[in-house]
């Protein structure tokens, strides 16, 4: 016996490869002839992030640069500053991926090694991680009608990550010292972080502003030993075009420094009280869509014996957007004493979520002056933030400010004011029901059966077992709802 069917697809984006990739960099660096020669190198620090990602020919291919900044001493004991950009990329190939795949890719640094080769030269190995996660567009095949039978239908809500992205805001900024300040000298070091402070999202376009926070440390021009620092904010902001994006849809974005360069400038006094800071922020750009979705996961044929073929759809449910503030108290050790800090910069890696909490990584990098003179110090701290417990989530965390206190000669009492953006889900898998087809036409000559039905027991399964007709059953019997309230006897009627 054949019954007329139509199909159709529920189609979701999965996430189909994931993995963490180290990332080596090996360098070698020679400063330009305008800096002077390099005597001692007091601190080096890598900055990498990612510039474009991007999938084609079943080939996922991740671009990124790696920011070398170094401060070091002079023939005559000065401190001098220097800075190097290197590009690195990485090709991976992922099999049967569709036209719609797209890939997201995060970055943090583990550390960061350097050797004098001589005066001119500097040998910089750095070591990255490198997370990637492939998405792309799975199509579940569905009965979605057949002839005499009777389909379940369930609305649920899931939630689809729609795209991912990589982008940049450009920035360019001139800001003037204090008038108390004194002139500069040379900028010896920067620390620097940005914070996402406002984001919206109209059809095919997202609006994202941030404040960019800027600290120099630098030496005064009337005394090349003496240290100052000064520190300014400022925001920026960027339309930027996006296809498939809608009003009500879901962003989580991150942000981090990607190029940033300094420059001095003269004033009308011709002493120099105005620092350009140029560059751009980096932004890893996630959206996430939550929609109500009919599917078909259960079937049987009226009066007739079947067989049903089954998929499991995994899907994404009970999605929250949590958007908090937290301040946490971090130890950070270094392993030497410690007379003074002259600058503490911040970066946050490692950011994971796993049953309701939220794990991540501080890593810290410390001018300051120690018993053996001005050296740089670096140290990581790992902190924990509970949040309401999900099987997963996309988080993003920004600083949006911080400060400390020198607690004793190797230990700093680090207060840090975290943003909190993290979309939480729950994991589930969805029955669908692909197919459906006959085995035996069931020749029953009662129109009438009595059945001894229990608590809780669906009225679809009822009907699935005796080939009968849901609604049928619940009008014969005066019932309501989807489950039996108590044991009783029901009546099924022949469909």
């Amino acid at each position: 016996m054949s019954n007329q069917k139509e199909y159709s697809c529920l189609e979701k984006n999965c996430n189909v490869y994931s993995k963490a990739i180290d990332i080596d960099g090996e360098y070698q660096e020679t400063l330009p002839a305008y800096l002077d020669d390099v005597y001692r190198v007091v601190k080096c620090v890598a900055n990498s992030y990612v510039t474009s990602a991007d999938i084609s020919f079943n080939e996922a291919k991740i671009y990124g640069k790696s920011l070398i900044q170094i401060t070091y001493y002079n023939e005559n004991s000065v401190l001098c500053y220097a800075d190097f950009e290197e590009d690195f990329s990485k090709v991976f190939t992922v099999d049967n991926l569709s036209d719609s795949s797209f890939v997201r890719a995060c970055i943090s640094e583990k550390y960061t090694n350097f050797r004098v080769i001589n005066q001119r030269r500097i040998d910089i190995h750095t070591m990255s991680v490198l997370n990637i996660c492939v998405y792309d567009c799975i199509k579940y095949p569905t009965l979605c009608s057949c002839e005499n039978s009777k389909l379940k239908s369930d609305k649920i809500e899931i939630s689809n990550v729609l795209a991912s992205y990589v982008d940049k805001i450009d920035f360019d900024e001139d800001f003037s010292l204090p008038s108390e300040s004194k002139p500069v000298g040379r900028i010896i070091s920067a620390s620097y972080y940005p914070t996402i402070t406002d984001t919206k999202i109209i059809k095919d376009k997202v609006l994202i502003k941030a404040n960019v926070n800027v600290s120099v440390l630098y030496s005064a021009d009337t005394d090349e030993n003496e240290l100052e620092k000064t520190s300014y904010s400022f925001s920026v902001s960027k339309i930027i075009d996006r296809s498939g994006i809608d009003d009500g849809d879901i962003l989580i974005a991150d942000a981090s420094i990607g190029s940033i360069f300094f420059k001095v400038k003269g004033s009308a006094n011709e002493k120099v009280s105005v620092i350009n800071v140029y560059g751009d922020v980096a932004l890893n750009l996630v959206f996430i869509r939550r929609e109500e979705i009919d599917v078909i996961s259960d079937g049987y044929m009226l009066g007739a014996k079947s067989e049903c073929k089954y998929s499991d759809v995994p899907a994404y449910i009970d999605g929250r957007l949590i958007s908090d503030n937290k301040l946490i108290n971090i130890p950070l050790e270094f392993n030497s004493e410690i007379n003074q800090i002259y600058e503490l910069s911040l970066k946050l890696s490692a950011v994971s979520y796993n049953e309701g909490t939220i794990k991540g990584e501080v890593q810290a990098t410390a001018i300051v002056d120690s018993d053996g003179g001005i050296t740089s110090l670096g140290t990581s701290s790992d902190f924990k933030i509970v949040i309401d417990k999900y099987d997963d989530a996309v988080v993003s965390l920004d600083i949006e400010s911080f400060d400390y206190t020198l607690a004793d000669s190797g230990r700093v009492d680090l207060r840090l004011n975290l943003i909190i953006n993290a979309f939480c889900f729950n994991k589930v898998t969805l029955p669908l029901l692909e197919d459906m087809n006959v085995t035996q036409q069931v020749d029953d000559k009662h129109t009438l059966t009595v059945y001894f039905g229990k608590e809780n027991e669906r009225i679809w399964d009822i009907a699935k077992d005796f080939l009968a007709d849901e609604n049928d059953i619940k009008t014969e019997n005066s019932l309501s709802g989807e489950a039996l309230e108590s044991a009783q006897v029901l009546i099924i009627p022949k469909a």
